[in-house]
């Protein structure tokens, strides 16, 4: 599903304009990294990148899938459970 806040069409063109302005970066904070995209296109440029959110079940997620866990595959039932959840339950919550 597409986040209609997404910026995974334009994250060439955000990446592009930013080492136009900035050329000689190396490192880059993606403060807002959502789904990644812009994360992963400065990377593809080459750059370190420091990337965070304001969800802490998405970044527990990310570091969780980073650490090789396997998610499970979630069923309606599962689904609806999951997204009563409190934010101490972050991997199944996000």
């Amino acid at each position: 599903m597409r986040y209609l806040g997404g910026k995974s069409k334009i994250a060439r063109t955000i990446v592009a304009g930013m080492l136009e302005e900035y050329p000689e970066t190396t490192h880059v904070w993606d403060a807002f990294c959502g789904g990644l995209s812009v994360s992963k296109a400065f990377a593809k440029a080459g750059k370190r990148v420091l990337a965070s959110d304001e969800s802490l079940a998405l970044i527990t997620t990310y570091k969780a899938a980073a650490a090789g866990w396997d998610p499970p595959i979630v069923t309606e039932a599962m689904y609806h459970h999951a997204k009563t959840l409190p934010d101490t339950d972050p991997n199944l919550r996000a």
